[in-house]
Parts: C-alpha cells; structure tokens; sequence
C-alpha cells in the first residue's frame, strides 16, 4: 500500500531536513506513512516515536525500530485511570532525549505528528517558535492547538465522513467476540458524532436494539429504529450495553443503573469511564483487563478492555489495511501542509486543504472500492468545512 500512498498525496511534498516527534498507535498500516516521511521529510535519526501502551503491535515497533527510527519505550507506570498523567510523563521523558540528541546551533523546524494532543502539551516552552504539528483525534483538538499551528485532520470532512464507518465496524465486531448473544442485548450510544453514528447504524444493521443519547446536544442519528434519551439516565435505565462514543468522561458512577450494564469504549484513551477507573483499587493489573465495578443492588456492572478502545488488543489492527490508508493518507497531507506553513504562523487550528481531502479520497476509492466514487461529493464547499468540537 505504500506505493498507492505515495500516489494519493499532494505532488508539492518535498525533502526536508526537518525534525519529527511522532505519538502514534504503532499499527501495521502507520508503517507506509513512516516510509512517506523518511522518504519526503526527515531522516530516521530525525524521527522520534513512541507509540501507545494500549494499542502498539510489537511487531510493528520492532519494524519502525529496525528501519533507523528512534522509538521510545513507554517507562511510565499505569494507574487505572490515570493514563493521561502517565502518557505525560513518557511524553516528558522523550523530549528530554529529543533536546540532548541536538547539538546546540541545530534550528530546524519541528514537525509534532500527535495522536491525543500530548505532545503538543508537553513540548518545552523554548522549542515552540519551531514547531507545528499535525492532530489526528478529535480528543486531541480540544487540548493543545493553542499551543502553537495545528493541521487538524481529526476534523477535515475526508476523515470524520469516510474514516468513522470503518472504526464503528472493527468495534462492534469486537464487541461480537466478547459480548455473549450481542444482538440481543439492548445498546445505549453516548455520543452520536462522526464516530457514534456510525456505531449506532452499524448496530442497526445487525438488528440489534439501539438507543442514543448526545451529551452535546448536537448528534443526529438517521435512523428510523434508534430511541433518543432526552438524559443519560434515561438510555442507562434501558440498556444492557453501554458503547462510550462522546469522547470525555461521560458515565458518572452514581449514573450507573439498578441493573448490571457492560461499559465498552469506542472513544480515546480511558476517558469514556475515567471517574468510574478511578474508584476501582487502583493496583496496576493488565492494561486492558475486563474490570467489574461493584454494584450494592446487584450483580457487578462490566468494563471491557480497561476502559481502553474496544477496537485495539495489543495484538492485530482491526480495521483492514486499505480502510486505515486513507487516513495515513490524510495525515501525510498534514504533515506537508504543516511544514509548508511559515514560521511566524500563529499558534492555532489549521484546516486540512479542501482540494487535497477530495482528491485523496477520490484516488482512495479507485483503488480499493470501499466507496463508490458517485458517492464522493466534488465542492470544494463540502470538504472546506472542519467538524470543530465543543471546547
């Protein structure tokens, strides 16, 4: 796939001698956007990577590691419901070892390549006059960007329109294998954006019975045999099967209902059910251990995975290969937007250019099929809108 990368992306990508600090899920499809940058961007002695505990294949960090990169190994201690602060300090460890790898006359621009915005949180306050960065969550939107010029692909057209489908179906086909008779379970989505609307068709079309609750008051189902909660409690009251799409801390403990519920997240990181993580002993454990959560009216609600991403294990990716090149596609389009961008950019988000999101979804669909180009819209109008996120 890296050569049907190479001919999707902008022709206006250059060698560089530039800088990256990339935070990425070390998957096997990230493999062709690192080979994009050593071949456009930066050396492998130039590019430092540190992937996340909870979704890194070692597989694929031995690879990246074997091709000249410099991958970080996570040395943080994880505390149940605590990743944001540990990530921190793996991020922390790793610009300390960027800034002692650097002679001191070295001003190259640095290129952040984030997934989550903590990179761009803990980049040291003298190196900002040089950096940008490309995001690739929406979680991360809502941390950083005002830290310095941000290429925001987690909010471009391209990736919340075509990417969403593909995660909402590598979720519930996790949740297939670890929830017994899933399609007779009754499914609650929190958080009908990009992503929970996808779930919530992708479960609709497996016959199972769905309600949906938007804690920001702005998701639009489209589908007929959806139920929409007017409060949380409400859809907590009715289902068995929590799927966590809102992207923030959104099942309070004292929320949780009378019954027994399974708590899935399709969100970022540990933030779906970070204030129930946090109330359970706090021992280290497995990282994507099922957790039961005490429950005084009767058998134990669920958590699946640790509160983590159902759709990762540590072990495969599962989304296919040709689904996930399109967003390696768009993040490499980032990254030369991003380094395109000049220095005295002020710090802030950057839209993803609208030309390069169509064509690159257009030249995505050729040559895999996974959508029918009648079905790709042609104004530039349509893919100039971001999908910003509620502060």
């Amino acid at each position: 796939m890296s050569d049907a990368l190479a001919r999707w992306l902008p022709e206006n990508a250059s060698r560089q001698r530039l800088l990256m600090v990339c935070h990425q899920h070390l998957l096997p499809s990230v493999i062709p956007l690192f080979s994009f940058m050593r071949e456009n961007i930066a050396d492998p002695l130039d590019t430092w990577v540190i992937g996340k505990p909870y979704s890194s294949i070692p597989e694929t960090e031995g690879a990246l590691r074997n091709s000249g990169l410099r991958v970080i190994d996570s040395e943080a201690t994880y505390l149940r419901g605590h990743y944001s602060e540990s990530i921190r300090r793996d991020m922390a460890t790793m610009w300390r070892r960027f800034e002692a790898s650097l002679s001191p006359r070295d001003d190259r621009r640095i290129v952040i390549v984030d997934e989550g915005g903590y990179l761009a949180e803990t980049i040291p306050e003298h190196l900002l006059p040089r950096a940008v960065a490309v995001e690739q969550t929406t979680f991360g939107t809502r941390s950083a960007s005002s830290r310095l010029p941000t290429v925001e692909v987690a909010l471009c057209r391209a990736k919340r329109y075509f990417e969403s489908p593909s995660i909402a179906s590598a979720v519930t086909a996790r949740l297939a294998e670890l929830v017994p008779n899933l399609p007779g379970q009754t499914v609650g989505v929190v958080g009908l954006g990009a992503l929970g609307r996808s779930v919530v068709r992708r479960c609709c079309d497996e016959g199972i019975k769905v309600w949906g609750f938007d804690p920001w008051q702005t998701g639009n189902s489209n589908a007929s045999s959806i139920v929409v909660a007017s409060a949380l409690a409400e859809l907590l009251a009715e289902v068995t099967l929590v799927i966590g799409c809102a992207g923030f801390d959104s099942i309070p403990n004292a929320d949780l209902p009378r019954h027994p519920v399974v708590l899935a997240s399709a969100s970022s990181a540990d933030v779906e059910f970070n204030g129930i993580l946090r109330g359970l002993p706090n021992h280290r454990g497995r990282l994507l251990a099922t957790l039961d959560v005490p429950n005084p009216h009767g058998p134990n609600h669920t958590i699946l995975n640790g509160g983590f991403p159902i759709n990762f294990d540590c072990r495969t990716e599962r989304e296919p290969t040709a689904n996930m090149m399109l967003t390696r596609a768009l993040m490499a389009a980032g990254i030369v937007q991003a380094t395109a961008l000049p220095r005295a950019t002020p710090p802030g988000r950057v839209t993803l250019e609208a030309v390069w999101q169509r064509d690159i979804v257009k030249a995505w669909a050729r040559d895999t099929g996974i959508v029918p180009l009648e079905e790709i819209p042609e104004p530039l109008d349509w893919w100039a809108v971001d999908g910003r996120v509620a502060a």
